[in-house]
């Protein structure tokens, strides 16, 4: 399984706003999404609560690519992997308004 339960994106634009996106899992990485050569990811006003995966970033895993990834207004919240609760990237995310709490990596 290559992960991203909700969302696998490969050179595209991401781009979600006012998504709930909870209870998700993937074996492997990113319990909600998987964003693989991704050149630029926007998520607003949005929730994700309880997702989990097995290896890297319970809400989303960036494995690589010319990423820009901004986050704001949203809650982020009760998330698990085994490494980067929320997220695992090697890239700067620019976080605002942003609830994040309760999460974890083993």
């Amino acid at each position: 399984d290559m992960g991203g339960r909700a969302i696998y994106a490969d050179k595209a634009i991401v781009d979600i706003d006012g998504a709930n996106m909870n209870n998700n899992s993937a074996h492997g990485d990113g319990g909600v999404m998987w964003l693989r050569s991704v050149v630029n990811a926007t998520i607003n006003n949005s929730t994700m609560r309880h997702n989990r995966a097995t290896d890297n970033g319970g809400v989303m895993s960036v494995s690589s690519g010319d990423v820009g990834l901004h986050i704001s207004n949203c809650t982020l919240e009760a998330n698990f992997a085994q490494n980067g609760g929320v997220v695992k990237a090697n890239l700067n995310i620019h976080f605002s308004e942003t609830l994040i709490s309760s999460n974890v990596a083993e």
